[in-house]
């Protein structure tokens, strides 16, 4: 019997891609695709577009590409694309690179957004917001009816502008950047 690396490899990464999320009845994995429901799954890991909806993920989010979740539970993520988050709780340290919309959702730990623009909407962050250098100068956060950064605004570009809407507030400080009321 002669056992060739393709034999051994293939069913390796075949288990690794399966159990790696313990989706079986929560979520549906396709090329390219992670469609998640009610339920909880130990981690989510991939590329190209994720729609979480009612799902719990104990463990680490790691995704690159449009990433979107509707009432669902994080433990930590780390996304690279455009995210789009509603009536969702992050738990632990996070990391975007790329876009963010969040609505009525709750960052319990310092959240770190590389991006030029993004907005929160009756949303909270209970550590602080890190706003590392990006290529365009002006960097905007947009703050919307009652939202909360309870840390720190940092702007490390040192060209950060924070819009506060409708009774949206910062119990700390900004640093590197200004607060305008519209």
């Amino acid at each position: 019997m002669k056992l060739t690396i393709k034999n051994i490899v293939f069913p390796m990464l075949l288990v690794g891609c399966i159990s790696s999320t313990h989706a079986g009845d929560v979520c549906n994995i396709l090329p390219g695709l992670i469609d998640c429901g009610r339920g909880e799954v130990e981690h989510i890991k991939g590329d190209g577009a994720a729609n979480i909806n009612g799902t719990t993920i104990t463990g680490k989010t790691v995704f690159n590409g449009a990433f979107s979740a509707h009432n669902a539970t994080f433990s930590s993520v780390e996304l690279k694309g455009s995210v789009n988050f509603i009536h969702c709780t992050v738990s632990d340290l996070s990391s975007i690179k790329g876009s963010l919309v969040a609505s009525s959702t709750k960052f319990n730990n310092r959240l770190t957004v590389y991006s030029n623009k993004v907005e929160f909407v009756n949303s909270q962050i209970a550590g602080d917001l890190y706003m590392p250098r990006t290529e365009q100068e002006e960097q905007v956060v947009v703050l919307d009816k009652h939202s909360r950064v309870k840390g720190n605004i940092v702007f490390d570009g040192r060209h950060g502008i924070v819009i506060l809407r409708e009774k949206s507030k910062v119990d700390g400080k900004i640093i590197g950047g200004e607060a305008r009321k519209k």
